[in-house]
């Protein structure tokens, strides 16, 4: 591992055990055991460094979609992925328990995640549209209908993390993260078809 990411690494570790303003980059290169000079030669200050966190966060994020966004994806498929992604999204938790403040302060931040919301809905319209033809998702009840639902999956990814550790605070981390998901992938089940249902409620244990 090179200098520049254990650096990520270790940042990553003190804000979500701090949050952000409570760990400075002096903080980061005392946890590291580098000089300060050392640091910012990486990154010359914490803002480089976060962005370089949300783009790690982005990348895992981007490639459990692309691992989704094709013809033969299923509910399984889904299921499995996207609790794999709200295990990854834990580990970056301090970005989402604070994304609209750090967007706000970090413009570049801001506006790449704008652009990767509108990447998502296109994604996820895709990935429905496929569910759809395999008869497993119904026909929208409404025009733009399966497009807030898609909105409310999005919201749900990255907001819900502090839903979760506000009201369940005395979960263990696997219990927070199963909740965190459930609340992006629940919304689905509501437009299941029967076969649909069929297929994932044996998974959800619902069954």
């Amino acid at each position: 591992m090179t200098t520049a990411e254990k650096i990520i690494d270790k940042a990553c570790e003190l804000f979500n055990e701090k949050g952000i303003a409570e760990v400075s980059i002096r903080d980061i290169a005392a946890a590291l055991e580098i000089s300060h000079g050392n640091l910012r030669y990486h990154y010359p200050g914490k803002g480089p460094i976060i962005e370089a966190i949300f783009q790690a966060c982005l990348k895992a994020s981007d490639e459990v979609m692309a691992s989704l966004d094709q013809p033969n994806v299923d509910l399984q498929m889904l299921l499995f992925a996207t609790a794999q992604q709200a295990a990854k999204f834990w580990d970056y938790r301090f970005l989402l328990k604070d994304l609209l403040a750090i967007s706000l302060q970090y413009p570049k931040v801001g506006e790449e995640l704008r652009q990767m919301y509108r990447h998502r809905e296109v994604q996820l319209t895709s990935i429905f549209q496929y569910l759809q033809h395999q008869g497993l998702l119904q026909a929208e009840s409404f025009p733009g209908y399966y497009k807030m639902v898609i909105e409310n999956c999005l919201m749900a990814t990255d907001f819900g993390i502090s839903f979760v550790e506000l009201n369940y605070p005395n979960a263990s981390k696997e219990e927070k993260i199963h909740r965190y998901h459930f609340s992006w992938f629940v919304p689905i089940v509501a437009c299941l078809t029967e076969k649909g249902k069929q297929a994932i409620f044996p998974l959800l244990n619902l069954a």
